[in-house]
């Protein structure tokens, strides 16, 4: 891995953004910072907000990935499609509010990768572009029990919703909605809330695409892909998303 130049260096010791940064991509990874406390790191990252380019490995950061218009895409959807689950929630339930008056903090971090795609290779059919997306999630209770001082979180799952396999052949395990899902619990949006007023419990089954409705038969109680009350969000509308910020074929 490549170290930083003098003002990358300074850079992460400022609060101006990555972009401003120009970074050529043919020099990632690249070492911005050794030595660094965990702490410091979730603070520098979310005050950049570029948490999502950056690796913290024992101590050390990376930039892994800079700025493009599908990782900027693919937070603003994201974000979008998990804040729908609380359309319907009482204002004393919103995740917004909830977080701006308690020590909020999310036990699941999700992190969406993009794969690289420089060849800008496409079905010769469909012309459905050929890249790898993969979404990972970390849990930062499944580490913990593994480790009381960790410098990383977990991954605990780790989704495949792009159009290729990892060795670069067209896939088909994401071609429509409601083939892959990720799922965040209740009990982890609202982790480290207090439990009074009693904390929001529900299903939220966020898609595009609605579920056809079979005729004359009875509803779960807990909808698919849903096991415990939370929310699932379906990727292909993610992968979507990051398809048409792709631009035109």
């Amino acid at each position: 891995m490549k170290p930083a130049n003098e003002k990358e260096k300074t850079w992460w010791l400022t609060k101006g953004s990555l972009g401003s940064l120009g970074v050529d991509e043919r020099r990632l990874p690249l070492v911005l910072a050794r030595d660094v406390t965990f702490s410091q790191f979730a603070k520098r990252a979310n005050e950049s907000n570029a948490r999502r380019f950056l690796d913290y490995q024992n101590g050390t950061v990376t930039i892994i990935e800079l700025p493009t218009g599908e990782h900027e895409t693919t937070h603003s959807e994201f974000s979008h499609l998990f804040l729908n689950a609380f359309n319907n929630a009482t204002p004393q339930d919103g995740v917004r509010d909830w977080g701006s008056k308690t020590p909020n903090r999310c036990e699941d971090v999700i992190v969406v990768k993009i794969g690289s795609w420089k060849r800008r290779l496409r079905n010769n059919q469909t012309r459905r572009p050929l890249r790898r997306l993969r979404c990972l999630k970390f849990c930062r209770t499944a580490t913990l029990q593994q480790n009381p001082n960790p410098t990383t979180f977990n991954v605990i799952e780790e989704i495949e919703f792009g159009s290729v396999h990892p060795n670069g052949r067209e896939s088909q395990f994401c071609n429509g909605p409601h083939m892959k899902w990720v799922t965040i619990d209740c009990a982890c949006i609202y982790s480290g809330c207090p439990q009074s007023p009693p904390l929001p419990s529900f299903h939220a089954v966020i898609s595009s695409q609605p579920f056809p409705q079979p005729q004359g038969l009875p509803q779960p109680q807990v909808p698919y892909p849903l096991q415990r009350p939370g929310i699932a969000i379906d990727l292909y509308d993610i992968q979507q998303a990051i398809f048409e910020a792709m631009g035109p074929n």
